[in-house]
């Protein structure tokens, strides 16, 4: 199973971003536009994993949310990766919440360490991926920086699955874990 950890968008947040996305996409044909549904902020991607792996790991995160408090999330302005050259991706960073979806981030590091997952491929970054380059040269994506209004009250984390597909990802929460909560909820 391709798996990742991740923090889901809340349903008004996710529908300012496609109402942004149904703006743009008409008018930067050289990107890829992610589909609303599949809005996330990855904490961390963990590749193929063996299915006997996934409970054992469930149990492990299960730990690291009952100790986490929840916290609001709010969209910021808008970047490129990488910072020089061509861009390849375009995102939004955090206005609130960055430092604490940081620290899950970690703390989710450190755990995922301690069922022998390598360490990450890069430094986290918070940033909701909102489109990727189709080509080497894109064009221009030319935009205002929305005034986001609705935010996430971040309430907990899920181990995703990712299925990809010739339409693109198509992602799936195999565990949702709750902060504070002693149960799973599958």
């Amino acid at each position: 199973m391709r798996l990742f950890i991740g923090v889901w968008l809340s349903p008004e947040q996710r529908e300012e971003v496609a109402v942004f996305i149904r703006r743009l996409s008409p008018e930067s044909p050289d990107w890829k536009w992610t589909s609303p549904a599949n809005l996330h902020f990855t904490l961390r991607f963990l590749g193929e994993v063996d299915r006997a792996a996934v409970g054992p790991l469930r149990l492990r995160l299960q730990e690291e949310a009952r100790r986490m408090r929840p916290f609001t999330m709010r969209l910021g302005t808008a970047g490129f990766f990488p910072p020089a050259g061509p861009p390849r991706v375009f995102w939004f960073g955090l206005a609130e919440g960055a430092a604490e979806l940081t620290g899950l981030a970690a703390r989710l590091e450190n755990a995922c360490r301690e069922r022998s997952f390598g360490p990450a491929d890069k430094p986290f970054k918070p940033h909701l991926t909102v489109a990727r380059a189709k080509t080497h040269s894109p064009g221009t994506i030319s935009f205002a920086n929305p005034l986001w209004r609705a935010g996430t009250l971040v309430t907990g984390f899920s181990l995703i699955e990712s299925q990809l597909r010739p339409a693109g990802p198509a992602y799936r929460s195999i565990a949702d874990l709750t902060f504070g909560a002693k149960g799973n909820h599958s």
